[in-house]
């Protein structure tokens, strides 16, 4: 049996010559990446980052770079070492030892462009169908919960982001901001790993499963890469963005501040429970299946583009004699899974007992976790039962259907709504 999953792992290309080349690829793998050698495909458009050694790629590899920006060429640039790129590289590596962290910073930045490619296609799509958006300058200021050690650079880096608008409230300890998390309402979380501090770690494991602080922007500063414990760089893969201090307390204020205000004025938008909103569903505060079915293909065009998958999820509740304490019920568990799925899964009521989750960038494996993870905050087996967050008499079936290149958005629907479904029976 075929035990090796490495073929699964993100692709990345690499541009580099013997013996670096055979370095550079071994940590890359060891790291969890699936590399290979690109000397001679610089210019091909591609979806795959692309890594470029200054120590030892081929000297042809600059002018091809001049032509890739002459032609406006996609392509993700990643730089490694001391050198001039004629295009502007995503971030550069600036050491051989910071390459394991490569797989985690090129995650949080795919998050980053996956929410901000969502925002957009959700405010088209709401256009479509004559909604109005609120205008981004409404955006409060952003309040920003900081967890560190409390040194120097907190205090001095406090009062920088004051000048720009950005308020901050500091936590010595993992308790004492989920306290704060669970008082008080923050646009973000800055973790500071300077000194490599297990409670901010800690904070950054439950970034995507712990309810406080899920759908907020988690940023970890870290000061020298090459200090962080396994554990820690782990972590940092759940960050939304990945912070090196700048010269002085005021540059690094005003990155954070940049992607404080960034984030608060461009929010994806949101299902509202009122009567006009042509884009929500009343009953259950979900998008309602008129935007669905104008927002999937958008969604499944830009994945296509991306070359990234996309899983439609379904949840069907069944009732024993008829369809109506289903019915009922169907509010309280669109309540219950809000929580659980990311930012930038679109959930809708798809009819009476049905509810439809697009899950761009997301492959069936991880749609039957997230589908897991509800049926176990709904009890499980137990589900149903007096005591359990769902108490009606009946079944909760869900079936996850990725898309395939012959789906349209009414196949990928209809597959997802039809066939067999996995069932939790409640008592």
């Amino acid at each position: 049996m075929m035990t090796d999953m490495s073929y699964m792992d993100p692709p990345i290309d690499v541009v580099a010559t013997s013996p670096r080349l055979e370095m550079i690829v071994a940590r890359l793998r060891a790291s969890g990446m699936r590399p290979s050698c690109a000397n001679a495909g610089v210019l091909h458009p591609s979806a795959v980052p692309i890594l470029l050694d200054f120590a030892s790629m081929p000297p042809s590899v600059l002018s091809q770079l001049v032509r890739l920006k002459a032609a406006e060429v996609p392509r993700t640039i990643i730089t490694l070492g001391n050198g001039t790129c004629p295009v502007t590289p995503l971030f550069n590596i600036r050491s051989d030892l910071e390459l394991t962290a490569l797989p985690n910073r090129l995650a949080s930045h795919n998050r980053r462009v996956l929410r901000d490619e969502e925002v957009r296609l959700r405010s088209l799509s709401a256009e479509d169908l004559g909604e109005q958006l609120p205008s981004p300058i409404d955006a409060p200021a952003p309040d920003i919960l900081y967890l560190g050690d409390g040194s120097a650079f907190f205090l001095s880096l406090q009062n920088a982001l004051k000048e720009t608008d950005v308020n901050m409230t500091g936590a010595l300890s993992f308790a004492t901001a989920c306290h704060y998390l669970e008082t008080q309402s923050f646009s973000a979380v800055l973790i500071d790993l300077s000194q490599n501090s297990d409670q901010g770690v800690q904070l950054l494991e439950r970034a995507n499963t712990d309810a406080r602080i899920a759908g907020l922007p988690v940023y970890a500063c870290i000061r020298d890469e090459n200090t962080l414990s396994p554990r820690a760089r782990a972590a940092i893969a759940n960050a939304t963005d990945i912070l090196s201090p700048g010269a002085t307390p005021a540059d690094t204020a005003e990155r954070i501040a940049l992607l404080a205000h960034s984030r608060a004025s461009a929010r994806p938008l949101e299902p509202k429970a009122r009567l006009a909103s042509v884009t929500s569903d009343l009953a259950t505060g979900l998008f309602s299946r008129k935007f669905f079915d104008v927002h999937l293909p958008r969604q499944m065009k830009a994945t296509d583009a991306r070359e990234a998958p996309l899983t439609l999820l379904t949840m069907r509740l069944r009732s024993r004699d008829d369809d109506h304490s289903a019915r009922g019920a169907l509010p309280d568990l669109a309540r219950i899974l809000k929580p659980l799925i990311r930012e930038t899964d679109c959930a809708a009521r798809l009819d009476s007992t049905t509810i439809a989750i697009s899950m761009p960038d997301c492959t069936y494996a991880g749609a039957v976790q997230v589908a897991e993870k509800i049926v176990a905050a709904l009890g499980g087996e137990q589900l149903g039962m007096v005591g359990t967050a769902l108490p009606f008499g009946g079944q909760l079936g869900w079936r996850a259907v990725e898309r395939r290149s012959y789906h349209t958005a009414e196949k990928l629907i209809l597959a997802a709504t039809n066939g067999p479904f996995s069932r939790i029976r409640a008592a």
